[in-house]
């Protein structure tokens, strides 16, 4: 159904998130299309290394994360997504 269509008619425009009905949908801006790659990054890869994040970053978009948010990827994941991970410090 509706779903079904937008995944077909919208993708571009669109992220989504979740499955089946429980898909959540906004507007495709810069910051949510990379929330939603960093996820996506971190579930299939996780646990994992920020600078490892930023470089599959590099390889899937072909350019630095830094060029696309300035506030570097550490403050980025720390701002938006700290209640969705965790930090650990290694030595």
């Amino acid at each position: 159904g509706m779903l079904r269509f937008l995944k077909a008619c919208c993708a571009e425009d669109l992220v989504m998130t979740g499955s089946g009905n429980d898909t959540f949908v906004q507007p495709a801006s810069p910051v949510a299309r990379t929330l939603q790659w960093v996820r996506r990054c971190v579930r299939d890869n996780g646990p994992i290394l920020v600078s490892m994040i930023g470089r599959l970053y590099n390889e899937a978009h072909g350019e630095h994360f830094v060029n696309t948010h300035p506030e570097g990827i550490t403050k980025f994941l720390s701002t938006r997504l700290a209640k969705e991970l965790k930090f650990e410090t290694l030595k």
